[in-house]
C-alpha cells in the first residue's frame, strides 16, 4: 500500500514538472513575440520620425529658398507626405514658428501645391480631431472663401469644445465678420467657451474691430458682451462709446454693469460721468468699486466730491 502511494505521488510529481515545462516554453515563446512586436513597432516609430524630421528639413529649405527670391522646388514624397493628416499637423507646427516673411512664402508654396483644394476636401472629415487641425489650416493659409464651411463646423458639433474654439479662432483670424456675428447673434446656438478663450478669439481679430463690437454688443449672450466690452476698452474704440453707455443703462447682471463702466472708464467718455456716479453707492462693493476707478479716469474733477465720499467707503477696496 505504502509502494503504491509513493507511486502515485511521484507520478503526480512528474506530471506537475512536465505541466511547468510546457508554460516555461509558452512563458518564452510569448515573451519573444513581444520582443519582436516591440521591436517591430520602433522600428515603424523610428522610420515616422526620419520621414517626419526629413519633411521638415525640405520643407524649411524651400521656404527659406523662397523667402529669399529663390526657386520652387520640392521632391514628389514630400508633396505626397504633405496632402495627409500628418503633413497637416507637421505644416502647422512649422508656420506656427516662423516669423511674418517665412509664414508669406509657406503660404505661396502650398499655393503652388494647390494644397487649398486638399484642404477644402479635408473638411468632409468626420473626426472632431483631424478637422481642428484643417480648420487651423484654413486660417493659416487665409482662406477667406471657406469660412462658410467652418461656420458649418460650428454647427455640426456643437458640443466639441476644443473644435468650437479652433472654428471661432480660425473666422476671428481671416477678419470674417458676417459668419461671426450670425453665429453669435442665434439663440439656438450653444456657445460652450469660458470667458477667457471668448477673450483670446475675438482680440485675434482682423478686421474691423469696430463694426464687429457694434453688432456684438447686442448679442443674447451675456458672455459674448462682456467680452466685447473689454476688446472696444482695450483698443479704445471711441466711436462706439455711446453704444456702451445704454449696455449700462440696462445691464442684465452685475458683471455686466462692472464691464460697463470699466469700459467707459477705459475710454475716458466725460459725458458718462455724473451717471457712472449714481452708482457709487451700489449695494455690491465691486460695482462701487469699478465706479471709482472709472470715474477716476473719466472726469476726476467733476467727479471730486463723490470720490472724496467713497473715500470712507466701508470696504477697502473701494477706498483703495
Amino acid at each position: 500500500m505504502a509502494y503504491t502511494f509513493v507511486a502515485a505521488a511521484m507520478g503526480q510529481s512528474a506530471a506537475l514538472t512536465s505541466g511547468f515545462k510546457v508554460l516555461a516554453a509558452l512563458l518564452c515563446v510569448g515573451i519573444a513575440v513581444l520582443l519582436i512586436a516591440m521591436l517591430a513597432y520602433q522600428a515603424v516609430l523610428d522610420s515616422r520620425t526620419r520621414k517626419t524630421v526629413e519633411l521638415r528639413r525640405n520643407v524649411r529649405e524651400t521656404v527659406g529658398r523662397m523667402v529669399t527670391g529663390g526657386n520652387f522646388a520640392i521632391k514628389e514624397p514630400d508633396r505626397a507626405a504633405l496632402v495627409s493628416r500628418r503633413g497637416v499637423a507637421e505644416l502647422l507646427r512649422l508656420i506656427d514658428g516662423m516669423t511674418a516673411g517665412g509664414q508669406e512664402a509657406m503660404r505661396s508654396m502650398l499655393h503652388q501645391l494647390r494644397y487649398e483644394t486638399f484642404v477644402s476636401r479635408q473638411l468632409d472629415s468626420e473626426n472632431p480631431e483631424y478637422l481642428a487641425l484643417v480648420v487651423r489650416m484654413v486660417a493659416a493659409l487665409n482662406l477667406t472663401e471657406l469660412n462658410g464651411r467652418v461656420s458649418q463646423i460650428l454647427y455640426a458639433y456643437p458640443g466639441d469644445v476644443s473644435l468650437q474654439y479652433e472654428a471661432f479662432m480660425a473666422l476671428s483670424r481671416l477678419g470674417s465678420a458676417e459668419p461671426l456675428v450670425q453665429v453669435c447673434m442665434d439663440k439656438a446656438f450653444a456657445q460652450s467657451l469660458s470667458f477667457r478663450s471668448l477673450q483670446q478669439i475675438l482680440g485675434a481679430y482682423t478686421g474691423d474691430r469696430a463694426q464687429l463690437s457694434a453688432y456684438l454688443l447686442h448679442a443674447p449672450d451675456p458672455y459674448v458682451v462682456r467680452t466685447c466690452l473689454k476688446l472696444i476698452g482695450t483698443c479704445r474704440i471711441e466711436e462706439l462709446a455711446h453704444d456702451v453707455e445704454d449696455k449700462r443703462r440696462k445691464p442684465e447682471s452685475d458683471n455686466l454693469l462692472i464691464d460697463a463702466i470699466r469700459c467707459l472708464g477705459l475710454l475716458g467718455y466725460g459725458p458718462a460721468a455724473a451717471r457712472i456716479a449714481g452708482f457709487s453707492a451700489h449695494s455690491k462693493w465691486e460695482v462701487r468699486a469699478i465706479v471709482a476707478t472709472a470715474l477716476g479716469q473719466v472726469d476726476p474733477t467733476t467727479g471730486a466730491s463723490t470720490l472724496a465720499q467713497m473715500l470712507c467707503d466701508s470696504e477697502w477696496q473701494v477706498r483703495y
